[in-house]
């Protein structure tokens, strides 16, 4: 069967009607086999029939494609639209420096392309690297015989055998269960390990979670044997039908890509605006030009000269025209967002959050709520012993426990613990784990001092064994409280056994009840000393017992959690949990983690059964009322993935920017729902696919990567405000010089140089600037309000007329102090080039360092990377002058002036700061 090749899944068609409504016989026989199993003939067919137990892989995104992707940013293609008008200029009239220019602007975009793809393919790595690359085996009964085949051979009809600790690989009828129990939280959101019985026949409207003879692909056997004739595979089983919900969600634009996407537009409409502006100056100083093109086309003669000396007036206005678009968009922007991105999922990493998706690390700082789901996430996933009860001492945590193991009652439930265990299911071995935590030894069931045991069965549940310890032969007995406090005449009160009185059962009683309400699992411990035993049966002395206390079972919510929630709160982002436990187990989680204050009541946690019938892309057939209550909510209860996926479009339909974390298959839809999706490490591999962030070091990573992103939507702001500022006064200066007729200021080559190289450097420096006061103590970005606030406005203004008027003065200085009867042409380049890069490196690298902070509070070296940037920047300009094509030399006076003028505008800025701080 090895060899047996995979065909594609054909449609999937319901092979059994609710099959948890019928025998397994009946199910047996609609499927066509028997518990012999099929034979290898008939396994080929159903093969070829209904596909391989696996999910159609999604197409790969292509190369190109990839390409296509990456230059779909508004950004990216104005870029290229430059390229390609400046090429096409070049081409024509043969000209070196369009094509030079065309040349940068596309090394730029392949620039931010390949650092996105370097990103992913290293966040892809180390998905690898938490994922399992085999493929898992499973037991079938086929032709009478027992096999080993890997998951996606199993078809409809198999008969699969499971143990302890195997993963279900498809939706099955049990056939037989011995002492079987499941882990099924993935699915239902509830830790309890879920008991599994052959026997029932279940009605047609049981919930998924209460269908107790039937077990589901991707849960996991904790205890017991089963068997089970499979009726859904691949797509067909409840796992892909999960799975199929996420072709419900669409990705959606990140808040930082929206702004972006927004300034983009402005650029593209006032770059266009300003081209206009120019060229239209341009064409009227040369109105001679068209005039004598008129005149020849008149009179009828040298209409050729005329039409070429035209052409080419044109061309070098349009050239001029595209110069001043590159002078308006801050090419650089998008290349240092990238870097930004990738520096903030570097930092993410170290904090526990491997970032997949670069735009994640800025969505999760705008987050306004953090959606959790419970099991595995909020809590261990994983039932534990978590408190104690005990008559004399009451209700003790286990530390509490563990402070008290030399008292004689803690001894006594030690004892139970570690003697009165098969561990055959997760809750045996949850309650010897406790007398392992206080380092006794765990007797195994085959121990020699272990004379008879009485097993736990559904009817009497409770077990028995009985044990000689140190020589002393005693009953040792646990199970559910009801039945074991009626079989105890006696209690155990320090060292010593006293008759059971009506108060001591009221006492147990009210401390179990409260454990209940909790949604705690509860059992009694008791025993017996036996000083004579004749081979009576030990059900027959389950009598008499001393009650020792009661042991307290739970999913334990994980230590960390608390005081992130806290820290979300503060922020002034809400947690919310939503999970398909109970209500009442859902209220006191949601307490515990702080989710819900203290004094919050079942009913403020909703059952999400309110919102059955509803369609996630239909949420304009939901009341307002009830997207109002769903917004007002933090806790959800008995929720379905198609209740998550609800609950959160109806929290972005409000305007909230969502954050879905979980680990099951059933938190993979509203994951991707989400804007930004974030799994457990260790939570199933679909789970970490559709997620945009993996959490390595548990829930308190949320908060770390919360203000992570925060950090890097100021340090956004702050590179922008430093990019637009010195951007606006390139077009600034280009108009002044077009309306005096000055010669343009730069070349387009030269303006690529200053806003690739001069600006890239000093920009990714303040990508690495610290955050500023407590990010943490704030509310999320207002979405409504401009990236580019009122504020910055402003300072860009001022920035724009301060350091024109400058370059204005800088290129009078070169007529006045240049020699007459030579070309002045390098000397008006080299001056604007220093004025300008001048005053960038003085702002970039101190004061454009704070958008409010004085540079002398910050500190001249505080970043020592900016003063790198700096240097980086001035070689750089000292290059630019070394090679010719450049055309820029100074001299030595204009050299001092260029230098002198290039500290006003970082003096403006501090004066400017220090105005908005009072």
């Amino acid at each position: 069967m090895s060899n047996m090749p995979i065909v594609e899944s054909p449609a999937p068609v319901e092979l059994v009607s609710k099959p948890w409504a019928k025998s397994a016989d009946e199910v047996l026989a609609v499927l066509g086999t028997n518990t012999d199993g099929l034979s290898v003939s008939e396994v080929e067919k159903r093969t070829a029939l209904y596909g391989p137990n696996a999910f159609p892989e999604p197409p790969k995104e292509g190369f190109f494609t990839s390409l296509r992707n990456a230059f779909s940013d508004p950004m990216t293609r104005l870029l290229l639209i430059c390229a390609a008008v400046t090429s096409a200029i070049g081409l024509m009239f043969k000209e070196v420096d369009p094509l030079v220019q065309a040349a940068f602007i596309v090394i730029i975009v392949v620039f931010m392309v390949v650092v996105a793809w370097v990103q992913e393919v290293k966040a892809d790595a180390s998905m690898k690297l938490l994922q399992e690359s085999l493929k898992l085996l499973t037991a079938v009964i086929r032709g009478k015989s027992n096999l080993q085949v890997t998951t996606d051979r199993v078809v409809p009809g198999d008969i699969i055998v499971l143990k302890a600790g195997d993963k279900v690989p498809a939706d099955g009828r049990i056939i037989t269960a011995e002492r079987a129990e499941v882990d099924e939280s993935m699915f239902t959101g509830e830790s309890k390990p879920v008991k599994k019985d052959n026997s029932v026949t279940l009605p047609e409207d049981t919930p998924l979670a209460l269908r107790s003879n039937i077990v589901f692909s991707g849960s996991k056997v904790l205890s017991g044997t089963i068997a089970a004739v499979v009726f859904g595979t691949g797509l067909l089983t409840e796992f892909g039908k999960i799975r199929d919900l996420l072709d419900v969600t669409d990705d959606e634009k990140t808040p930082l890509q929206a702004n972006l996407d927004n300034l983009a537009k402005w650029l593209g409409n006032m770059a266009l605006g300003a081209c206009a502006i120019v060229a239209g100056i341009y064409l009227v100083r040369d109105w001679e030009i068209f005039y004598a093109l008129f005149l020849a086309i008149q009179s009828g003669t040298n209409v050729l000269p005329a039409i070429t000396t035209t052409v080419l007036a044109l061309a070098e206005t349009a050239i001029i025209a595209v110069s001043l678009a590159i002078a308006f968009i801050p090419e650089a922007l998008p290349a240092v967002i990238t870097m930004a991105l990738a520096f903030a999922s570097g930092e993410m990493k170290r904090e526990g959050a491997l970032v997949r998706k670069l735009s994640a690390a800025e969505t999760l700082g705008a987050a306004t709520d953090v959606c959790t789901d419970k099991t595995g996430t909020i809590t261990l996933g994983q039932m534990s012993v978590t408190d104690v009860f005990t008559l004399k001492h009451g209700s003790l945590k286990v530390s509490e426990v563990m402070k008290l193991k030399g008292e004689p009652e803690v001894l006594r439930i030690f004892d139970v613990a570690r003697i009165c265990t098969n561990l055959q299911s997760a809750t045996e071995e949850a309650i010897a784990n406790l007398a392992h935590l206080a380092g006794f030894e765990v007797f195994a069931p085959g121990d020699k001092n272990r004379l008879k045991e009485a097993p736990f069965d559904s009817a009497r549940k409770r077990m028995s064994v009985l044990f000689n310890l140190d020589g002393k032969t005693s009953m040792y007995t646990k199970g559910a409280p009801e039945r074991i406090v009626e079989l105890c005449n006696f209690a155990l009160i320090g060292d010593r056994a006293v008759p059971m009185t009506v108060e001591m059962r009221k006492q147990i009683d009210q401390a179990i009840e409260i454990y209940q309400l909790k949604g705690m699992r509860c059992l009694a411990f008791a025993d017996r000393a036996i000083h004579h035993h004749n081979g009576e049966e030990l059900e027959t002395m389950e009598q008499g017992l001393t009650f020792i206390g009661v042991v307290v079972l739970s999913d334990p919510i994980r230590p960390e959690v608390p005081g992130t929630v806290r820290d979300l709160h503060e922020a002034g982002v809400a947690p919310r949990m939503i999970t398909g436990d109970s209500q009442q187990v859902a209220w006191a989680i949601a307490r515990e983690a702080g989710i819900l204050p203290a004094d919050a009541k079942v009913e403020d946690v909703l059952l999400c059964t309110f919102l059955n019938g509803f369609d996630p892309e239909k949420l304009n057939e939901i009341p307002q009322e009830l997207k109002e209550i769903v917004v007002r909510t933090l806790a959800f209860a008995r929720a379905e993935p198609i209740h998550k996926i609800l609950i959160v479009n109806i929290l972005k339909e409000a305007g909230r920017i969502v954050a879905m974390t979980g680990d099951g298959i059933n938190d993979a839809p509203s994951l991707k729902a989400a804007h930004v999706g974030i799994a457990m490490s260790n939570g199933t591999d679909i789970t970490k696919e559709v997620a945009d962030v993996v959490l390595t070091k548990g829930y308190a990573a949320i908060a770390g990567a919360v203000k992570i992103g925060r950090v890097v939507y100021d340090r956004t702001r702050l590179y922008a405000h430093a990019l637009l500022s010195t951007n606006a006064v390139e077009v600034g200066f280009f108009l002044v010089s077009a309306l005096v007729g000055w010669l343009a200021p730069w070349t387009a080559v030269q303006l690529l140089w200053i806003n690739v190289l001069g600006d890239s450097w000093l920009s990714m420096a303040l990508a690495t600037e610290k955050p500023e006061g407590n990010v943490m103590k704030r509310k999320p970005q207002d979405p409504s309000v401009p990236f580019i606030n009122e504020y910055m406005m402003t300072s860009i203004k001022i920035q724009l007329v301060t350091v024109t008027l400058l370059l204005s003065f800088g290129h009078m200085l070169v007529t006045w102090l240049t020699p007459e009867g030579i070309d002045r042409t390098p000397f008006y380049y080299g001056m604007a080039m220093l004025v300008f890069m001048a005053q960038k490196v003085a702002r970039s690298s101190f004061t454009a360092r704070s958008l409010s902070t004085s540079i002398f509070k910050l500190g001249l070296v505080s970043n020592p990377l900016t003063i790198i940037a700096a240097a980086i920047t001035i070689f750089l300009t000292w290059l630019a002058f070394q090679i010719p094509y450049f055309k820029l030399e100074i001299t030595s006076g204009l050299f001092a002036w260029s230098l002198a003028l290039g500290l006003i505008p970082a003096v403006v800025e501090e004066v400017f700061k220090a105005k908005r701080r009072k």
